[in-house]
């Protein structure tokens, strides 16, 4: 097994968490293997299992909830959950913010998944509702799906569909122990037509930008091989309602985020360079931009510079490597001429997933 493989494996043991809201981010730091930054030949690094997403704090106490208040409404109405539901009392995850277990309903007898959110915990419950909305309005089979929402005085419970095959991102790690060592271009070009169309569906036909795609933010929906991928998380996500549709918040991941977001001035195709860097990871195992901190990852993601190193990208076609270029732009204006003169034509996802309806 390659040293950096072998790093990036290594340094997520025991850091796993299955907890996927906006709010259950937790500051995971990238840690680097002096072995892997010495291989100047590929100048590769291993990516932590989750770098950490940059964004307005949302984990200060809120002052909602001084003692003797009365609870803070996130919904129209207070309801058991339990009513409803039977909530099996063990955990699926866990984060700062609240709980992830199954469900069943009491009259279907169908599982899902819930998580229960503690108010307290969420100091801006205005992003909290947009999250909401925004998982209540979108209907797509690449989105997770929101079944219902309960509130009480203490905790927000969101009822979605159950997904049991585990992150994209675990998925990476098991290719990364298998004789290929990577997914191979096929596998690769049906979960990126995929996610492609799931965010087509967001930007075009409801004007949601997602802003921190990743691979830990899709959850498969069993464990298949060729089970749908799900995106689970629109915690940073908003509605693309601004001037010229121009953003200035930075928002992200490190590893995933755009140039033109740090830059804070920037459009929708923040999303399609996210993809790009995923496809690239899916490709090889490992991130096209790096460093030792976030700084040096911001600098590189700026600079906009990578390359399909050996032996991992010897044999990847052509047409993967062009499209992967195409996705990461630098010019997010570049990337929008791609899109609007359909990218999802690519010949490398024509050669690759021609049985599905391409994304266009």
């Amino acid at each position: 097994m390659n040293t950096h493989i072998a790093a990036f494996i290594d340094t997520n043991k025991g850091t796993k968490t299955n907890d996927t809201s906006s709010t259950a981010k937790a500051s995971k730091h990238v840690q680097i293997d002096p072995a892997v930054k010495d291989r100047k030949r590929n100048k590769k690094i291993p990516m932590d299992e989750s770098a950490h997403t940059f964004a307005p704090s949302l984990a200060s106490a809120s002052s909602h909830y001084r003692r003797g208040s009365s609870p803070v409404m996130i919904t129209d109405a207070l309801s058991d959950v339990r009513v409803h539901y039977h909530i099996d009392p063990k955990e699926l995850g866990h984060g700062h913010y609240g709980v992830v277990r199954k469900c069943m309903h009491r009259e279907s007898n169908e599982w899902y998944a819930i998580k229960s959110i503690r108010k307290s915990k969420v100091s801006k419950i205005e992003v909290l509702k947009r999250e909401i909305e925004i998982l209540k309005e979108v209907k797509h089979p690449n989105i997770i799906e929101l079944v219902e929402v309960f509130e009480d005085e203490r905790y927000l419970h969101l009822v979605t569909e159950l997904c049991t095959g585990g992150e994209l991102f675990d998925r990476i790690i098991a290719k990364t122990q298998s004789s290929e060592g990577h997914f191979s271009e096929h596998d690769a070009a049906i979960l990126v037509n995929d996610i492609l169309d799931a965010i087509r569906y967001c930007h075009d036909e409801k004007g949601i930008v997602h802003r921190d795609l990743k691979p830990e933010n899709f959850l498969f929906l069993t464990e298949a091989e060729d089970a749908p991928v799900k995106i689970i998380d629109f915690g940073l996500s908003r509605h693309d309602d601004t001037d010229l549709g121009i953003m200035q918040t930075k928002v992200g991941t490190p590893y995933y985020v755009a140039p033109e977001v740090l830059r804070r001035e920037y459009t929708n195709m923040c999303d399609i360079w996210s993809i790009g860097v995923i496809t690239y990871i899916l490709l090889c195992g490992y991130p096209p931009f790096y460093g030792d901190s976030d700084t040096q990852i911001f600098e590189s993601v700026k600079g906009g510079k990578f390359d399909f190193p050996s032996p991992e990208w010897d044999d990847i076609s052509d047409a993967a490597k062009d499209f992967v270029t195409q996705l990461l732009q630098k010019s997010p204006i570049d990337r929008c001429v791609l899109i609007v003169h359909g990218l999802g034509h690519s010949s490398w996802l024509h050669s690759f997933a021609m049985s599905l309806t391409i994304f266009s």
